[in-house]
């Protein structure tokens, strides 16, 4: 239903992380792109060019399966590239 944001997880003080909802630092998977499993590598360049994003949800049918982050991405492209947060 939702995708947890690390970062805003982390800055949300130990003290009060047991009185916050989750959704609070949580983002709709509505909100994101999708891509269907089983993509090619040529379709999925096509789709994150066509939708382009930092995330993306990947379906097989309604299912979730799990998440692409365009990062991981471009560390598989190019591995020896120093990536920046």
């Amino acid at each position: 239903v939702a995708l947890v944001d690390p970062a805003a997880a982390d800055a949300v003080p130990a003290e009060r992380r047991p009185w916050l909802a989750v959704d609070a630092v949580a983002r709709s998977l509505g909100a994101l792109p999708t891509l269907p499993a089983g993509l090619d590598g040529e379709r999925v360049m096509d789709e994150i060019q066509t939708h382009p994003g930092a995330q993306y949800v990947v379906t097989s049918g309604e299912d979730v399966v799990g998440i692409l982050h365009i990062g991981d991405l471009a560390q598989l492209l190019e591995p020896n590239r120093k990536m920046t947060s």
